[in-house]
């Protein structure tokens, strides 16, 4: 859960977008997040102590970056649906250069 929902804070779309950031995280690695923390314990840390899972080493460059902004702790700075669609597709594309999909 995004932290402006944990906090129940006003709260738009973009808490949607903090929980893709999170599928992505579980998609690329997958492991569950803060899986050595209670529910509670999980959502404190992501609401006070601004905690997000680690990105492992292997994780691929792009997809870090494009998690660490769909987690960004401003809800303002998280991306729109559309660049996340626009980004994966880019990725797509350079796949397809390196014949690799």
């Amino acid at each position: 859960m995004a932290p402006e929902m944990i906090k129940e804070k006003i709260h738009t779309r973009k808490v949607d977008v903090y929980s893709f950031g999170i599928v992505l995280w579980e998609l690329l690695t997958a492991l569950i997040p803060f899986h050595d923390m209670t529910p509670e314990q999980a959502a404190y840390a992501v609401a006070h102590k601004n905690a997000r899972p680690a990105l492992p080493a292997s994780c691929p460059l792009a997809f870090g970056h494009l998690m660490s902004r769909c987690w960004a702790t401003n809800p303002g700075k998280r991306l729109q649906f559309d660049e996340i669609v626009a980004m994966l597709e880019s990725y797509e594309e350079s796949l397809k250069n390196y014949s690799l999909l």
